[in-house]
Order: structure tokens, then C-alpha cells, then sequence
């Protein structure tokens, strides 16, 4: 039996072995409808004149519209957590991204199960171990592409090689947390938005209604990105002057432009532009009405099927889609593009009159409430969430006046944070990075033990939430090498920085790369010459000139490095190839190698284990493998442990008589004497740095850091 014929199978069989139930009448159907990622003020109802969901807004009109609808922890997992469990953050144990347990006291599926329901779920769940069902009698998965389990291929992926052969499902090229936009490549019916909708629609169509009341979620893995609607969907935004994003006037730590083709695909944080921000959201707008016209097609066969009338339809989703507001993209931020969700109930016909609106704030939590109260089951005592139809018939009088929330740190530290609101209003608090605003705080510092020429100094200071990072942004000056022997100053700010710098924690610019204007990358973009970018943090020793008489009594600094695993594998398909862009990039490229030797003795190596040692590449035991079995050892390394960069230290020494591994040229500037930098450039042109350094000389070459540049070959 083919897959494509299994999965029918699976659909028409499952829905059709259960037994009578003498209360099925009395007992509505349930059918839960939930995106991934849609903001609660992306469905028209919401008054959004721009994005086009008319069966959303017919719903609402039949139903309740809950106005000041929350997700309390705003990403995929443990936003699902609250919805399966009814249960706040603290309470379910998930206050940031994580895993979702195999395993919990209170499960949606399985409580209406126990209830009397035939329960299925089809499409996203974002759960672990990836097959788990949590109570579902049956389930057809769509997990964008996610495969968290060893073998694990989602439903949709098998359904898709059955239905188009040889073809790629991801041939948009738009990965899951990219906020670029593009076209689907393939037929719409290959999407799979409309494989989700076409399976909830074939099980309600085979559904036996008189056997036992239905419980059905279809969770649809849009508008999460990509942002690839059908050509027909976009088609329909043509004429449509979406919004430019909502900019607060404290986010101008975020302002500065960044062109989108160098930077990040999925950058948390960017001002890319206006323009760039609303082709995203049409194109996130044609996906939720592309989601929207088959929830208009899930609606009609529940009424072909006569369940139309005797079903609860509600409808949300997990958390929201900053889509470029205050220079913010994704979700886990405060902010209501993040936390605010479109909440809808099309109640049963039996319950009578409901509220149209309602501003009383709510959250994930409420959902498995509401759906046990309308099967007539009991709602634990302890669960978080209240039942929501009180609420809409007007009859509970005591509902809460406020909604927590919180995350905790995913894309930075400044990403954890805690919040209340009731709908109007929203009180923020961030745990480790509270603004100073004026504030006066006393900072002490104390030595505590002398290093060789380096000192141990404890900092204190006497404010609660402000970090030492928050402090050197207030009192302190950007620091610039002392060759230039002068103040810093304001110009400094943007001239002495790369223009695809990203991460803070280097104490100076990687000079060399000063020397790459957008400009200059786009020539070698053009050239079909390929770019990758990883991370050294520059430390102070950078700076640091060679006093001893010998090079062995010279101490390296350490200095945490972290590359992307896409990185590591393009380097390692193209050794004999790879052109440093500065001596920071020289020590991190050769770095790769010996961690790659560490792991071959060492596979399980921690981080610490790791770290370069200086002179660890002057043993000739440590250079016994090829670059590219160093690289695959790394590779490895990663893969064991599901990670998808390195991140350790490096404090290696790159002089005279070291063997370069991966480095095959160099650009770099011209840099002063005694110093481990000319050190690395004498050891690259094999001791003739000289001619080279005199050529330069007589022809009035620039040195130090914002001198002249050279290719070393």
C-alpha cells in the first residue's frame, strides 16, 4: 500500500470504528482551528482593512470576537503548553522556548477523550517526542520540516513524495525563522496550507456524527514563515498599501539601517526599511487569507455533513509576528504584535445568545476550560484557565482584571521579561536590562588578585536591574587602538565598525573589513564570489605588544569564538579556496582545526575542552589530520549534539613556523611592530614580511587601522 493510499485509509477507517455514545447530541462537536504566528490584529473583524478574511470575520459575526486575546509566553512551544494543559507558564514549567513534556497531569486531547469524544489532529504541533498524541486517537502531522526525532517524517512530507515525486517542498528557499519573502515555486495544492485543509475537510467528510461527538484540531503551520503564499493569494494584495510597521521612540538602539542582503536571514533585530517590511507582510497577509479560504471550505463541510449547528469552531493562534514593528522581527517580545492573538468562538446553536465582543483580556490558557465546560466535564479545581463561555453569555461577573506574562532570554538577555496588562495598558518588566533613564547608580570596583601585568577587579554598584553592559553603554567611550593616539571620537562610533557587524562583545573592529563598503560586497557578490561571516570577540591583548625577548614568554588572551555549522560545511567544500578577511578571521578559520584535532581523542569535549591552547599547534602529534577530517570531526561534534553553531575559545598563536590548515589568503592591513599581528603576516609570507612592509613604506602606504589594506597570497 502506497503512502498517498495509507493516509486516506487512515482517515476514512479512524473516523469510523467508534462505538455509540447515548449523550452524542447532547454533546457538541469541537473543532479547534489555530495558525502559527498570526498577530492578533491580522484578521479583518479586528478592523484591519488591509488583509482580506472573510470567512474569519463571518465567524466572528456568528460568534464571539474576544478582543484582548494574549499568548502569556510568546513562542511555539510554550504558548502549545498552556493550550494543551490549560495551565499558566509556571504552572506547565515552560517560560521560554524548550520542549514540550511527553507527559502532563491535564491534556486537551486526552480529557475530551475521557469525555467521550473521538479525537484527531492534524497539522502542527510542535511537540516531543514528535509522535506523541497526549490523548488524540489519531494524528497527521505537519511539522515544517522540523525533525527532532531520529527518522521522524511528517505526514505532509510523505503525502508530498507520493503526490510530486523528485520535486523539493521547500523550493521557495525561505527557511522557518527567515523574514524574507517569496512566491511558493510549486502548484497551491502542494502547499501545505491547503494539504492541511484538504485532510481536516476528508476526515469530516468521512465522519459519522451519530457515533460520538468530534474533537478535531487543524493546526495550520502558516502564517509562521516562510512568507511563500501561492502567486494567486499575493495576487490579491496588489493594490493594497499595507502599513509601514509601528516604530516606539525608544527603539532607536535598532535604527540603523542595515541592508537585508548582508545581513542575517533571520535576524531578530533590523531596520531593513519600510519597503522591505511591507513586501513581508503582503506576503504574510496572502498566507493567512490563503489559510482563511480553507477555513472557509473546513466551515462548509461541517455544514454538508450537518455538524455545523451542534459544533463549537475556535479559532487562534500561538503568539503573534512582530513583522518589523519598533525594528523587531518574529516573536518572545512583549509587544502586541508578539503576545496579542486573534481569539474567535462560533458557539453551538444550543447555548443561545453570546456577546459579539469582549475586551476582558484572556489567554491559551482559557481554551481547554471553555472546551470541558461545553462537553459537560468537570474543570479542575487547580486549572489555570477559566471557561469562556460565562464570560460571553455575560453571566460571570468575576473575571480577572489582568493577564500575566513572561519569557524567558531566547534571542538575548534583554529578551527576558516579565509583563502584566489588561488590555489597555501593558507594565513591562525586564529582568536584566532596565533602562538607567537618568537614574543616578554608585559603581565600586575592588582588585582582588594581580595576574602576571593583569589585574583580577570585582564591580559592584547599587542598582538592581541594571547590567554592567547598561553601565559601559552610559559612563563609558568606544575603545580605539592606541596606534591612533588620540581621543575617541563621535565619528568613531560608525566609522570604526564593519558594516556587517551584528553581536556585541569585541573590544576592537576587525580593521580590515572597514575596508568593505555595501558597495564593494555587492562587486564581489557579483563576481559569483562567495561570503560567509562567523565571530571572534576581540579582547583587550589584540592591543597588547610582544615585551618579552622571546615569543615564548608572550601570554595569548582567550577569546570566545562562534561559528555557524552552515559555515563550517561550505569551508570544508571548499578548502584550498578560503580568502580571511583580517587577522581576527585567520585565528578563528585555523582555530576550527585544532578543535576539530581535540575532538578526534575527545569526541564528547566540552566547551572549555575546546578552547585552543597557545601553543597547542606546535606539537606535532596535534597535526596529523587533513582540514577537511578536522572539519567533519566538528561537524560531527554538532550533530550529536543538535546544535547548529560552535561556540567556545580559542587563545592560539599564529607565529613563524606555523602551518596554516584552512587559510589561503589574507586580506589585512599594515600593522606596527612587536606586535602577535605582524607575527601571524611574517609566518603567512614565510618570514619575507620585510619586502613587503618596505614596499609599502616607499610608497606611502597607510598603516595601522584606518591605513591601507593588502591581499596576501
Amino acid at each position: 500500500m502506497n503512502a498517498l493510499t495509507n493516509l486516506k485509509c487512515t482517515l476514512a477507517l479512524s473516523a469510523g470504528f467508534c462505538s455509540s455514545f447515548a449523550n452524542a447530541q447532547k454533546q457538541p462537536h469541537i473543532i479547534l482551528i489555530m495558525t502559527d504566528q498570526q498577530r492578533g490584529d491580522a484578521v479583518g473583524c479586528m478592523g484591519n482593512e488591509f488583509v482580506i478574511t472573510p470567512h474569519l470575520d463571518k465567524l466572528a459575526n456568528e460568534g464571539t470576537l474576544f478582543m484582548n486575546a494574549y499568548s502569556s509566553c510568546p513562542s511555539s512551544t510554550p504558548a502549545r503548553a498552556g493550550l494543551l494543559t490549560g495551565m499558566s507558564p509556571w504552572h506547565h514549567g515552560m517560560l521560554g522556548y524548550g520542549r514540550v513534556a511527553p507527559k502532563y497531569e491535564y491534556e486537551m486531547p486526552q480529557m475530551l477523550k475521557d469525555a467521550g469524544y473521538y479525537t484527531f489532529g492534524i497539522g502542527k504541533m510542535h511537540w516531543y517526542p514528535q509522535r506523541v498524541k497526549h490523548g488524540f486517537d489519531g494524528t497527521l502531522l505537519d511539522e515544517s520540516g522540523r525533525r527532532q526525532d531520529p527518522h521522524f517524517t511528517s505526514d505532509y512530507r510523505q503525502w508530498f513524495q507520493v503526490q510530486a515525486p523528485g520535486k523539493n517542498p521547500d523550493a521557495t528557499g525561505i527557511w522557518w525563522n527567515d523574514h524574507g519573502a517569496g512566491v511558493y515555486k510549486l502548484d497551491e495544492k502542494l502547499h501545505p496550507t491547503y494539504w492541511t485543509g484538504e485532510m481536516a475537510c476528508n476526515l469530516i467528510s468521512h465522519y459519522d456524527p451519530e457515533s460520538r461527538p468530534l474533537f478535531l484540531k487543524v493546526s495550520f503551520a502558516r502564517p509562521h514563515s516562510p512568507y511563500d503564499p501561492p502567486q494567486r493569494f499575493l495576487d490579491m494584495y496588489d493594490n493594497v498599501d499595507v502599513p509601514d510597521p509601528a516604530i516606539g521612540d525608544w527603539c532607536g538602539r535598532y535604527a540603523k539601517q542595515l541592508n537585508p542582503e548582508e545581513a542575517a536571514s533571520d535576524a531578530p533585530y533590523g531596520n531593513f526599511g519600510n519597503e522591505y517590511v511591507r513586501n513581508s507582510k503582503r506576503h504574510y497577509y496572502a498566507n493567512i487569507t490563503f489559510i482563511d479560504e480553507q477555513i472557509g471550505r473546513i466551515v462548509q463541510a461541517l455544514k454538508d455533513k450537518g455538524m455545523y449547528d451542534n459544533a463549537l469552531i475556535f479559532f487562534v493562534s500561538d503568539h503573534g509576528d512582530m513583522m518589523g514593528d519598533h525594528y523587531h522581527w518574529r516573536k518572545t517580545y512583549p509587544y502586541e504584535g508578539s503576545v496579542h492573538v486573534p481569539c474567535i468562538a462560533k458557539w453551538p446553536a444550543s447555548v443561545g445568545a453570546v456577546a459579539e465582543k469582549i475586551d476582558n483580556p484572556v489567554e491559551l490558557r482559557d481554551v481547554l476550560p471553555t472546551f470541558l465546560d461545553i462537553a459537560g466535564a468537570t474543570v479542575p479545581a487547580d486549572m489555570d484557565g477559566c471557561p469562556l463561555l460565562p464570560l460571553a453569555k455575560g453571566t460571570d461577573t468575576g473575571w480577572r482584571e489582568y493577564i500575566d506574562l513572561e519569557h524567558a532570554t531566547c534571542y538575548s538577555r534583554d529578551n527576558y521579561w516579565c509583563a502584566l496588562t489588561d488590555g489597555k495598558i501593558k507594565y513591562v518588566w525586564r529582568f536584566y536590562t532596565g533602562q538607567l533613564d537618568g537614574e543616578t547608580v554608585i559603581l565600586k570596583a575592588e582588585k582582588l588578585q594581580t595576574c602576571g601585568d593583569s589585574y583580577l577587579i570585582e564591580f559592584t554598584w547599587d542598582h538592581p536591574t541594571c547590567t554592567f553592559a547598561d553601565l559601559l553603554d552610559a559612563a563609558g567611550v568606544l575603545p580605539i587602538p592606541p596606534s591612533l593616539n588620540r581621543e575617541t571620537e563621535k565619528s568613531d562610533l560608525q566609522t570604526y565598525q564593519t558594516v556587517y557587524s551584528k553581536i556585541k562583545g569585541s573590544v576592537a573592529a576587525p580593521t580590515a573589513g572597514l575596508h568593505f563598503t555595501p558597495e564593494v560586497l555587492a562587486a564581489i557578490d557579483a563576481q559569483g564570489i562567495g561570503r560567509e561571516e562567523l565571530t571572534l570577540h576581540v579582547g583587550a591583548g589584540t592591543f597588547k605588544p610582544v615585551k618579552s625577548e622571546t615569543i615564548e614568554g608572550h601570554e595569548m588572551h582567550t577569546e570566545f569564538i562562534s561559528v555557524r555549522r552552515s559555515s563550517i560545511e561550505r569551508i570544508k567544500n571548499n578548502l584550498g579556496k578560503i580568502i580571511a578577511v583580517g587577522t581576527t578571521s585567520v585565528r578563528t578559520l585555523e582555530s576550527l582545526y585544532y578543535m576539530g584535532v581535540t575532538l578526534a581523542s575527545n569526541p564528547d569535549a566540552t566547551a572549555d575542552e575546546l578552547i585552543v591552547k597557545q601553543w597547542m599547534p606546535y606539537e606535532e602529534t596535534n597535526n596529523r589530520l587533513t582540514a577537511d577530517e578536522a572539519l567533519q570531526n566538528i561537524l560531527d561534534y554538532l550533530d550529536r549534539h543538535q546544535a547548529d553553531k560552535l561556540v567556545t575559545a580559542t587563545r592560539i598563536i599564529i607565529a613563524p613556523g606555523y602551518e596554516f590548515k584552512i587559510v589561503r589568503g589574507i586580506v589585512t592591513n599594515f600593522h606596527q611592530p612587536k606586535s602577535t599581528l605582524l607575527l601571524l603576516i611574517s609566518a603567512f609570507v614565510k618570514g619575507d614580511w620585510k619586502n613587503i612592509y618596505d614596499y609599502a613604506l616607499r610608497h606611502d602606504f597607510r598603516f595601522l587601522s584606518y591605513g591601507d589594506s593588502s591581499l596576501l597570497l
